[in-house]
C-alpha cells in the first residue's frame, strides 16, 4: 500500500511468529505499538486503551496464518485494534488529551472518529486506512470528509474556529 515492501528480516520474523515464536511476534509488533495504542486511546479513551490493545494483539497472534503479505503487517495489526475498539462497549473514559480537539473527537460517532484518527492522526495512507476500516477507498474518503466536516462544526460551536468568513480567530 505504501509500496515499500517488507524487509527480509520482517518476512523472517513473520515466518517465525507463524511457527509459534512469541518473541518474533513481539519484535514484529514493536515498531507499531505506539500507533496501535494511539488508535485505541483515541477511539476508546485512556481507561480502556491498554486492555483493548492487549486483546487486539492476542487476536492478531492467533490469526497470523491469514496475513499473506508482511508489508501489510501495520495496517493488518491496526485493523484488529480498530475492530476491538468499535466492538467494545462505549466508555466514558478520558478523551485522550486536554483541549477542544480531543473533546470534539470524542463527540464524533465511532466510525467517523476512527476515519479521522487513522488518516489525520496516525497518517496512514488512504488505502491503508480504508483497509483498516474494512471499507472501499471511495467510502473511506466520504467517511473522512464527513468526520472533518463534523469536527469543524463542533470546533466552531466551541469557538475554536472562526465562522469561515475570514474573521478574527480564523485559522
Amino acid at each position: 500500500m505504501r509500496g515499500d515492501g517488507a524487509s527480509s528480516s520482517e518476512r523472517q520474523l513473520l515466518q517465525r511468529a507463524r511457527g509459534g515464536d512469541v518473541a518474533a511476534f513481539a519484535e514484529l509488533c514493536r515498531p507499531h505499538l505506539r500507533h496501535a495504542f494511539n488508535l485505541a486511546l483515541r477511539l476508546s479513551g485512556a481507561d480502556a486503551a491498554t486492555d483493548l490493545c492487549h486483546d487486539a494483539l492476542v487476536q492478531a497472534y492467533g490469526s497470523l496464518h491469514r496475513l499473506r503479505d508482511a508489508a501489510m503487517f501495520r495496517p493488518w495489526l491496526l485493523r484488529f485494534v480498530h475492530d476491538a475498539c468499535l466492538l467494545a462497549p462505549e466508555t466514558s473514559g478520558d478523551a485522550a488529551g486536554d483541549g477542544p480537539l480531543p473533546a470534539a473527537l470524542q463527540r464524533l460517532e465511532p466510525q467517523l472518529r476512527a476515519a479521522f484518527v487513522l488518516r489525520d492522526v496516525l497518517d496512514l495512507t488512504e488505502s491503508e486506512a480504508a483497509f483498516v476500516a474494512r471499507i472501499a477507498p471511495d467510502g473511506f474518503r466520504q467517511r473522512l470528509g464527513r468526520a472533518r466536516d463534523k469536527l469543524r462544526e463542533l470546533l466552531r460551536a466551541a469557538n475554536v474556529l472562526g465562522d469561515g468568513k475570514g474573521g478574527a480567530g480564523q485559522p
